[in-house]
């Protein structure tokens, strides 16, 4: 089952896989990263500084569904 992270106002994130991991990364309606988080691996997003705020949406899903 697939599971939204939602947090209100953040300019980073970090997510360590204690398994791998399927990710998504979604702006608007465009998918702007998809692939696997390894085992003991750490995924950071992070704003650029000056850039608007937007709202993401990161999908996370044990790759073994």
């Amino acid at each position: 089952m697939a599971q939204t992270v939602d947090h209100e106002t953040s300019n980073s994130l970090n997510i360590e896989a204690a398994s791998p991991k399927v990710i998504k990364i979604i702006v608007g309606e465009r998918t702007v990263l998809e692939g696997v988080l390894n085992t003991g691996s750490v995924l950071r997003v992070q704003t650029k500084e000056g850039a608007e705020p937007q709202s993401i949406e990161l999908v996370i899903e044990d790759l073994a569904r």
